[in-house]
């Protein structure tokens, strides 16, 4: 093989690996959500299916994962604090925090910087959204955990209108307020692992009820949406978009949030963040099935029971039907 075709292949191999990413805007009325296209990422946690425990410590080999059907080489792998792109996470909380007494407030607070001190890395992000009794963000897009914190309070999501009242909290659309979570992180920052928590919430509409290109723009984000809840609805579509971008669902049997958070935060930094490239560049608009697995050998020579927890696809460029910018 000639030198200059050596020197190309070296050039073009540095492009795909320091530029992975080129995005566009899919528009959602007004507003855009930004779509990553020629690098596939995949954020996957893996948990023991017995005890629930975070599995850490796996390698490479493995892993297997498949692109509609056909298995893919990783051009990437890491967990956790090895991860090449920092974390943005966005706690959204749909609690009335006024009607919290002073110790739930004291332990989510302390959960929560406990996750925040021990998990997260310096350039990492974090964001507060309320969704009581209506979206709004309480902390915007930042590297700062103390205003984290500070936003978790009565005061600043107030529940009162101008007459002092207590405001009713109207019927919410779930998959609209995480898009406009999306889009707060996307106007920010490019480039970064994208988490969303939900915190509280009774239920939410049906899948049934849910516009599909809704979900499907959700999809295309490579957004993960973790939930804890103390709903048991089974058709929920919040449960339902977990389980596609690849996030965790925790039931909680009372009011206490705070051990739940910590631990979903904590699985949430603690990822394992892997990639490919697709053979097929061509935008089709097309969902593109993606499948994850994980085989550890254990003592007995079998195979240690395990959970694996990744988007179920992704699309290259918008999906069918989308407006396009």
């Amino acid at each position: 093989m000639s030198h200059y075709r050596i020197l190309c292949l070296l050039i073009w191999y540095f492009v795909l690996t320091a530029y992975p990413f080129t995005s566009y805007g899919q528009e959602t009325s007004d507003e855009t959500i930004t779509i990553d296209s020629r690098v596939v990422s995949i954020e996957v946690l893996v948990v023991n299916k017995h005890t629930g425990k975070r599995v850490d410590g796996l390698r490479l080999e493995n892993f297997q994962v498949t692109d509609d059907g056909r298995p893919r080489t990783l051009t990437f792998f890491s967990q956790g604090a090895e991860a090449k792109q920092a974390l943005a996470l966005v706690l959204i909380t749909d609690l009335n925090l006024q009607s919290m007494n002073d110790l739930q407030m004291l332990r989510l607070r302390a959960a929560l910087r406990r996750a925040m001190w021990e998990s997260l890395q310096i350039d990492d992000q974090v964001a507060v959204v309320s969704l009581f009794p209506h979206f709004q963000v309480l902390r915007a897009l930042g590297q700062s955990r103390q205003s984290v914190l500070e936003s978790l309070t009565p005061t600043v999501a107030s529940t009162e209108d101008e007459a002092g009242q207590t405001k009713e909290r109207g019927s919410v659309d779930i998959t609209s307020e995480l898009l406009a979570a999306v889009r707060h992180v996307q106007e920010r920052r490019q480039h970064f692992r994208l988490e969303l928590v939900v915190v509280g919430g009774k239920s939410y509409e049906t899948l049934q009820q849910t516009a599909k290109s809704s979900i499907e723009q959700l999809l295309a984000s490579g957004a993960v949406i973790n939930r804890i809840t103390q709903s048991k609805a089974q058709d929920d579509v919040l449960n339902y978009i977990c389980e596609q971008t690849g996030g965790e669902v925790v039931h909680i049997p009372g009011t206490d949030y705070s051990d739940a958070l910590e631990r979903v935060i904590k699985n949430v930094a603690q990822r394992y963040s892997m990639g490919f490239v697709p053979d097929n560049l061509v935008m089709d608009g097309r969902f593109h099935k993606l499948g994850v697995t994980v085989r550890i050998p254990n003592m007995a020579g079998g195979h240690r029971p395990l959970e694996v927890r990744a988007r179920s696809g992704y699309y290259l460029g918008a999906p069918a039907g989308a407006i396009k910018r």
